[in-house]
């Protein structure tokens, strides 16, 4: 198996347990060794227990309502980006209304200053980092490559869809890891899947400074 497990996959460890006899041998194995995939099982589990603190309500939170729709159904969810709405808005510090509006731009088409092989548009963070940080969606097409920049301060992405990979490190990430480079380092990045990828940054320090 390479990559890293699909949703419904993630579903049915959580539900049926690692050890059980039931589970995909493949997905069993994978998940020894695989520290994201270990993640988020993790962050399913989390959600399928907050179900139990729902019994008395006719449907579980809009939120968790996604995250498990795109978990046993791909593709049936209206949500953006399914499963990674709670995710972005505790890094960008927004609420779940600005979370859901910067999301379903990025899905759009509507919103991008930049379009082309690389897109981009920027938002501003919530109120904890709104003097200190910008926020921004970048669509990378499919072999695009994000041109050589050093970061004026730390950054972290956060996959939204597609994979990517860090060039000068060799790192490839992919929907909902979160990857981070401090202040002063100099890199490119590299769309490599199928689909576009689409990520959203956090950087300190204002805009990188392109080489």
């Amino acid at each position: 198996m390479t990559g890293h497990l699909p949703e419904v996959s993630l579903f049915e460890a959580a539900m049926e347990g690692e050890a059980s006899p039931s589970l995909d041998p493949e997905v069993a194995v994978h998940l020894t060794t695989c520290d994201r995939c270990q993640r988020r099982l993790q962050s399913v589990r989390e959600d399928l227990a907050t179900v139990g603190t729902c019994a008395g309500s006719a449907s579980p939170p809009p939120a968790l309502r996604a995250s498990i729709l795109a978990a046993v159904a791909p593709g049936e969810s209206a949500e953006p980006f399914p499963g990674l709405a709670r995710r972005v808005g505790k890094l960008f510090d927004l609420d779940a209304e600005a979370t859901r509006k910067v999301l379903q731009d990025a899905r759009g088409d509507t919103a991008w200053t930049w379009t082309g092989p690389v897109s981009f548009f920027h938002f501003t963070p919530g109120p904890s980092l709104a003097g200190s940080a910008e926020g921004g969606i970048i669509r990378l097409a499919p072999g695009a490559v994000f041109p050589g920049h050093r970061h004026r301060g730390d950054e972290h992405g956060f996959i939204l869809s597609g994979a990517l990979r860090e060039d000068q490190s060799g790192r490839e990430a992919f929907p909902g890891d979160l990857v981070f480079m401090p202040e002063g380092s100099v890199h490119t990045v590299t769309c490599i899947s199928r689909e576009p990828c689409t990520f959203a940054v956090l950087l300190h320090g204002g805009f990188p400074i392109f080489q």
